[in-house]
C-alpha cells in the first residue's frame, strides 16, 4: 500500500520467516510448519503457517488492526510482560489493538459469520480475588452492561453496531473507565 514500509532479510535463516511492517499490507503465505511467517508491526506480531491476512500498523495511529481472510493466525505482544494475551483469529475476524492500553477487541465480519452462533463468554478463574477483570471473546454489549452495573452508570452504544463484536482483555480493576470508552464505540452519561 502507498506509504507503507516492509523490511525483511535477503534470506530467511532462522526457524521463522520474520518481516517488519509499518503501514498496511495483505499477505498470502505459503504453508511451512517448520518456518512460520511472522509480521512484526509496532508492538505486536502476527504469526501464520499458511493463510491470507491484512495488517494495518501506521506510526501515527494508536491502533493496529489484523484481519484474517483465510487460514488461522495468532496475534501476540512483542514484549514480555505485556498485558496483551495471545488472540487466535478465525477467517472473517479482525482484532483492533490499542497500543496505549495494550488491549484488543475482536470484531467478526457479518458476511462471513451469518450462520454461525455468537461468541460465548469464557469466564477465567483468575477473575475472583484479583485486581483484574478478564474477558475472553465476550460479546461487547455484555461488557458494557457489566461495566454499567459495576460503576452504576449508563453507557450508550449502538446495539446493531456491536452485534458481531467481541472483547478480549485483562483490565486492572483500578483502570479509569473513560480510558476503556476511548477505545470502544460508546459514551458514558
Amino acid at each position: 500500500m502507498p506509504g507503507s514500509s516492509l523490511s525483511y532479510p535477503d534470506t530467511f535463516t532462522s526457524d521463522k520467516r520474520l518481516v517488519s511492517l509499518t503501514g498496511e499490507a495483505v499477505f498470502h503465505v505459503a504453508k511451512n510448519k517448520e518456518m512460520p511467517f511472522v509480521v512484526n508491526s509496532g508492538t505486536i506480531s502476527t504469526t501464520a503457517l499458511g493463510t491470507v491476512f491484512k495488517v494495518k500498523s501506521h506510526q501515527k495511529s494508536n491502533h493496529i488492526e489484523v484481519s484474517l481472510l483465510e487460514g488461522r493466525v495468532v496475534v501476540r505482544a512483542l514484549h514480555a510482560g505485556s498485558k496483551f494475551k495471545d488472540i487466535y483469529l478465525k477467517p472473517g475476524e479482525t482484532v483492533t489493538y490499542n497500543k496505549t492500553l495494550e488491549i484488543g477487541a475482536i470484531a467478526a465480519s457479518p458476511a462471513s459469520h451469518k450462520d454461525k452462533p455468537g461468541k460465548i463468554f469464557v469466564p477465567d478463574a483468575r477473575t475472583t480475588n484479583t485486581q483484574s477483570y478478564w474477558f475472553q471473546n465476550e460479546p461487547l454489549a455484555k461488557v458494557f452492561d457489566r461495566f454499567s452495573n459495576m460503576y452504576h452508570l449508563t453507557i450508550r452504544y449502538d446495539k446493531a453496531e456491536l452485534k458481531n463484536m467481541t472483547f478480549t482483555a485483562r483490565l486492572k480493576k483500578k483502570i479509569v473507565l473513560t480510558k476503556c470508552c476511548s477505545l470502544l464505540p460508546c459514551s458514558m452519561i
